[in-house]
């Protein structure tokens, strides 16, 4: 095997990616059941009663270690995949700069409370540190296909960056719309751009998976 450190390391990934979506899932669906029912606009339950409610509980209990199990392989996969290639390397500590921001904001929520700019600004960055280590880990993969003359690999991961280019430049653009056009305008204009982003983000992480499971079975059969 080439790269058999990559490839364990990626399995992994992929294996996360399929957790976090499960958790996800899962989460969501808590989240449903637990919204109110409502009557003529008085509040007349909690989701489908007390057995929707108690699914909705252990929901969101398995959901959350689902996720939390989704990141220990990210974690683990990344370690393994940094040993063959450096973008992967570098991915895995900014996933973990990305992690303390988003527990310091946590721990300024907290601290100071009437500052919410500080907590913001944790979340931010590890939003950004997020994207900026899924733009690592997709480069890491086409430096990989590269390597291993995988044509089909290197174009996948090429129109993956492309879609969350796109994505990105949408997201821009929504802002610019707020800032720049009049209130009903801008809210048209951000719903359509906010369907289309809905809708690229969700081919993109199928993208993602596929890219994912693409070149964990390229490495495995080299």
């Amino acid at each position: 095997m080439a790269y058999p450190n990559a490839a364990n390391g990626i399995k992994k990934l992929f294996i996360g990616e399929v957790l976090a979506l499960i958790g996800a899932v899962a989460l969501a669906t808590a989240v449903i059941l637990a919204q109110p029912i409502s009557t003529d606009g008085e509040v007349t339950g909690v989701g489908a009663g007390v057995v929707g409610l108690s699914i909705a509980g252990v929901l969101v209990l398995g959901g959350t270690i689902v996720l939390l199990l989704a990141f220990i392989f990210r974690l683990v996969g990344l370690i393994r995949a940094a040993k063959d290639e450096d973008a992967f390397r570098t991915a895995l500590y900014v996933v973990i700069f990305g992690l303390l921001m988003t527990l310091a904001s946590g721990v300024f929520t907290v601290v100071f409370p009437e500052s919410v700019f500080l907590g913001n600004l944790g979340r931010v960055i590890g939003s950004v540190a997020e994207l900026l280590a899924t733009f690592l880990i997709i480069g890491g993969i086409g430096m990989i296909g590269a390597k291993l003359n995988d044509m089909g690999l290197q174009e996948k991961a090429g129109k993956l960056l492309g879609i969350i280019m796109t994505v990105i430049i949408l997201r821009l653009i929504a802002n610019i719309a707020l800032l720049l056009f009049r209130e009903s305008l801008a809210a048209f204009l951000v719903l359509v751009i906010g369907i289309m982003v809905l809708i690229l983000s969700i081919v993109q992480y199928l993208l993602y998976l596929s890219l994912l499971s693409h070149a964990k079975n390229t490495l495995a059969s080299h």
